[in-house]
């Protein structure tokens, strides 16, 4: 596939198509685990589309989709305090739903690491706030694993849990266990969820043995990513 887009780059060098194919790079080296290849390749894409000019706000929105992302994993916490506060920020001014919803993930991760859980929830919950009455969408994963962070930070086991439980048949049936590390993640999420509830001996008889029984689950799967 990338073969194919770099044919295309060159049969058509403007620097639109060029940040495009840097982009695909970026993108297809998110979903191969290279974390240092997504931030590098989206970050320059993401220049790219600014050298575009103005109009490419959606292009430049999936570059952190994937660079910000690929930015947790390395342990750039510094570099995403200097660069979420203020796109989370422009997002929100313009009205722009896709790039707020993803940003408030990344702000919200920044609260949690300042020792503001109840922000950082807060924060999570109001960009998911236009979604409620969707079907399912990859926003409403990020926003709800926020969320759970947040509960599970605080000691709340039983909201963290009855948060993982309700939503995760809807989490599977929109593809959130197709990227590896996508399916990791959020298994270690129900797992983290299952422990604390165990441990807390808080909820019910019954959601005590369905934590038991999914952190079962997780285990095994887990095992053999």
């Amino acid at each position: 596939m990338l073969d194919d887009m770099a044919r295309m780059a060159e049969v058509d060098p403007s620097s639109y198509s060029r940040a495009w194919f840097t982009m695909s790079q970026g993108v297809v080296g998110w979903l191969q685990g290279d974390w240092s290849a997504a931030w590098t390749r989206c970050r320059e894409a993401a220049a790219g589309y600014s050298d575009e000019g103005r109009g490419l706000v959606w292009e430049q929105a999936v570059c952190d989709v994937y660079s910000l992302s690929a930015a947790t994993y390395l342990g750039r916490v510094a570099d995403l305090a200097a660069l979420v506060p203020a796109r989370y920020r422009a997002a929100r001014e313009r009205g722009d739903l896709f790039a707020t919803a993803n940003l408030a993930f990344y702000e919200s991760f920044l609260l949690l690491a300042r020792d503001a859980p109840d922000e950082a929830a807060r924060c999570a919950d109001e960009s998911l706030r236009p979604f409620r009455d969707e079907e399912f969408v990859a926003n409403q994963y990020g926003i709800s694993y926020a969320v759970t962070q947040a509960d599970l930070y605080r000691g709340d086991a039983a909201a963290a849990w009855t948060r993982v439980a309700r939503e995760w048949d809807a989490w599977r049936r929109g593809g959130m266990t197709f990227a590896q590390c996508i399916r990791v993640e959020v298994r270690y999420l129900r797992g983290r969820a299952a422990v604390a509830l165990l441990r807390a001996g808080a909820g019910t008889d019954i959601e005590r043995a369905a934590a038991a029984r999914a952190l079962r689950e997780d285990q095994r799967a887990l095992a053999k990513d």
